[in-house]
């Protein structure tokens, strides 16, 4: 995720016309997004970059020079133990903190004023506080926590199922920490060599009462892998008053296991020494 922002952030950036050694304002300031924050808040960044790469002296050159692509930074970049005598932009969630060093000079101050404007040009709800007040270890705390979603330290999955989720220490949100090309199952990418199984067991329209033992289909290897012939949920409705028989259903689930109790056919019931029918 922490990629991610920096690549989106870099991508916004590119936009813009960049001359590092005809820049002052890096001497001075530094504008950065959270690691794991939404793409939305690069978006911000890049809309006050560019205000700032606009704004011109009274004889109409720029003001700041043509601002480097070295001035966005994200939250891990930034020391925080060098926050005074400079101005610091924070932008987190929607929202910004501009942080103004306690033995700055008045430029800095005038500078923290253009901020402010740009940001409510924006729209952009914003809080400014000196360097001696951060009272802080990291500057992701600055800003306001919601509601924590997850603990420190848990892992899950997507609703797709396609990426390790882990939870942010800090937001108490989830992120996506790892891709599965094999699927992501209980906080963990599924090994290459688990198997994906169909349970089904046949039931009565009339009483829901199991007419059949649990049946299971190993979908990776019945009939090549090429058996499609099911829907891992309860098919009720298709096979009881869709179809006009009434006579019995699938009760149907899905999972992956690491074991292949029925050999290389890859269908058996479960219990039973012959196959069943499926």
């Amino acid at each position: 995720m922490k990629k991610l922002v920096l690549g989106i952030l870099l991508i916004l950036l590119s936009s813009f016309v960049f001359a590092e050694e005809t820049s002052t304002i890096a001497t001075f300031s530094v504008i950065g997004v959270y690691d794991l924050g939404p793409a939305s808040d690069t978006k911000i960044i890049s809309e006050i970059i560019a205000s700032l790469q606009l704004m011109k002296n009274d004889d109409g050159s720029l003001k700041y020079g043509e601002i480097p692509s070295t001035y966005a930074k994200l939250f891990s970049e930034i020391d925080i133990n060098t926050l005074d005598n400079r101005v610091t932009l924070l932008v987190y969630n929607g929202e910004a903190v501009i942080i103004v060093g306690s033995h700055s000079p008045t430029s800095h101050f005038v500078f923290q004023a253009e901020l402010i404007k740009i940001l409510d040009k924006l729209n952009v709800k914003h809080k400014e506080i000196l360097s001696e007040n951060v009272g802080v270890n990291k500057l992701i705390e600055l800003f306001p926590q919601e509601t924590k979603e997850c603990l420190s330290g848990s892992y899950s999955c997507d609703s797709e199922g396609d990426y390790v989720l882990a939870c942010d220490d800090i937001t108490g949100k989830w992120y996506a920490k790892q891709y599965c090309s094999n699927g992501c199952k209980d906080g963990s990418c599924i090994e290459e060599d688990n198997y994906y199984v169909l349970h089904r067991i046949v039931k009565d329209c009339a009483t829901n009462e199991s007419t059949s033992g649990e049946q299971l289909i190993y979908l990776d290897i019945f009939r090549g892998g090429n058996y499609g012939n099911y829907a891992c949920e309860s098919r009720y409705d298709e096979h009881c008053i869709l179809d006009g028989s009434f006579d019995t259903y699938y009760e149907e689930w899905c999972d992956y296991t690491d074991v292949n109790i029925c050999g290389e056919t890859g269908f058996c019931t479960k219990g039973v020494d012959d196959n069943g029918w499926f």
